[in-house]
């Protein structure tokens, strides 16, 4: 018996149909492994945390098992931002996470 995807590629499609079996290809297919050359580590994790007190203390007990306890292929930045609020750290921290974890492109 052959394949659904090569049964529907020997038949007439219409423009939906082959864009659909199209997709089904791509989908099944291998994507190329990640570029990882470069990278801090296989896993890394980024925290941070703007001006609020509560948050800060609260994520002391998992900076401090992290410290203690971290795997070795894991690379793990903690960096509170307390010139940040709640409703400005996002661009900032993830800026900052993107080039520790990545590395610097040496764009300012």
């Amino acid at each position: 018996m052959e394949a659904p995807i090569a049964t529907a590629l020997t038949r007439p499609l219409a423009p939906l149909t082959l864009a659909v079996a199209v997709t089904l290809a791509a989908a099944c297919s291998r994507p190329p492994p990640l570029q990882t050359e470069g990278f801090a580590a296989e896993r890394s994790l980024y925290l941070s945390v703007a001006d609020e007190v509560d948050i800060v203390e609260s994520l002391r007990p998992l900076v401090a098992a992290l410290d203690a306890h971290a795997p070795d292929d894991l690379t793990w930045w903690f960096e509170p931002m307390p010139d940040e609020h709640h409703h400005t750290i996002y661009h900032p921290a993830t800026l900052r996470a993107l080039r520790l974890i990545f590395g610097d492109d040496g764009r300012e």
